[in-house]
């Protein structure tokens, strides 16, 4: 836990600098935006068994590289395997494949960030606290897909429907739910209404009360490769946290609260923004009957570092100066909560481990650093 605080205060202060210098001088700002984006990648990549799925990427490591070929030619989720004959090619072992990874993941985050973001302290503070940079160790190549997805949502508002269908194409080939996602253009609006409020609740049902019926096919077409029944494993049937789903809730009643369906529509960005926290609501809902479910949900979550800013890092409403300055106060300290609390129960995230303490590798971080760039 000690190294997940110590990641956050530094990339707290490279962004808060960065954040404080943005209309002052470029290119401090800048260079503490990289810092913050590479301090992320370097302690992502320099992990060891460090997230749920380590082990299983490390044990599949020699056939990805083997097969990526096949991989390719079939479109089986080939992203990975790419990156692990290209760790092959460079580094020589598995190592390489997770700082890679991590590179695509963090590096797409970054430059979504530094995009749209209103402001970057929020958003790389959300960035860890909303679980997208620790999930990113246990969902490896779900966050690939995830962050080219969100580096391409600014199609969506821009009505550009081929564009944003390359890129989530382009996201299948890390892992296949991104197509699901395809949706996302056709329910996330300039604006907030009746017809896309239905159609988001639609949704949300159907994952809530077809959960059997979506565990099933996906059983049966998808996760082939568990090593128990599929629908009877513990992960696939455990409930999600409750304080999840209440992370995922409060902003969107708060933003309701605070600017009413018109003052939400007055704006169509604020709007757009707004919408992704409303889906990611209601998508967490839906699929808090399975933590497996709920992974599709964090699609919609790797959102939540630039939406929240949109809505709430506003320097002023007609003459109040500041009007979310306590809001966001409280916002951290229960952002924090969640976060700690997430990473405190699960034991391969919080047991910190470098790479350096494999023995079957004799790593020198600095010959592994120059051999990787």
């Amino acid at each position: 836990m000690v190294v997940h605080i110590t990641v956050f205060v530094i990339v707290v202060i490279f962004s808060a600098i960065a954040e404080y210098f943005r209309d002052k001088n470029k290119m401090i700002t800048n260079i503490m935006f990289i810092l913050a984006v590479g301090i992320l990648v370097l302690f992502s990549s320099l992990r060891y068994w460090v997230g749920t799925d380590y082990a299983e990427y490390f044990y599949s490591y020699d056939a990805a590289v083997r097969n990526v070929l096949d991989n390719l030619k079939a479109f089986d989720e080939p992203g990975i395997s790419f990156l692990a004959w290209l760790s092959d090619k460079t580094v020589g072992n598995f190592s390489g494949m997770f700082a890679y990874a991590a590179l695509l993941t963090i590096g797409l985050f970054g430059i979504a960030i530094y995009k749209n973001s209103n402001n970057y302290l929020y958003s790389f503070a959300l960035l860890i606290m909303a679980g997208c940079w620790s999930g990113s160790f246990n969902a490896v190549r779900q966050y690939i897909a995830i962050s080219i997805v969100l580096v391409s949502h600014r199609f969506i508002f821009e009505r550009k429907f081929w564009k944003y269908l390359i890129a989530v194409i382009i996201a299948t080939a890390f892992h296949r739910s991104a197509l699901l996602f395809v949706i996302l253009y056709f329910i996330i609006n300039k604006e907030t209404n009746a017809k896309l409020l239905f159609a988001m609740i639609l949704i949300s049902v159907f994952f809530f009360f077809g959960e059997g019926l979506i565990l099933r096919f996906i059983g049966e077409n998808i996760d082939r490769y568990s090593s128990t029944s599929f629908e009877n494993n513990p992960y696939v049937l455990q409930r999600v946290n409750t304080l999840r789903i209440l992370v995922s809730v409060t902003p969107v009643i708060i933003a309701w609260f605070f600017y009413g369906k018109n003052g939400i529509n007055s704006d169509e960005e604020r709007a757009f923004y707004f919408n992704f926290l409303l889906f990611n609501a209601l998508l967490s809902i839906g699929t808090s009957g399975s933590a497996y479910l709920a992974r599709f949900a964090i699609y919609t979550n790797a959102f939540v570092p630039i939406a929240y800013p949109r809505l709430f890092s506003v320097k002023s409403i007609g003459k109040q100066k500041n009007p979310f300055l306590l809001l966001n106060v409280f916002a951290i300290i229960f952002y924090s909560v969640f976060w700690i609390y997430e990473i405190s129960i699960n034991y391969n995230l919080y047991t910190w481990r470098w790479i350096t303490e494999n023995t079957d590798y004799n790593f020198s971080v600095w010959n592994w650093l120059t051999n990787l760039f």
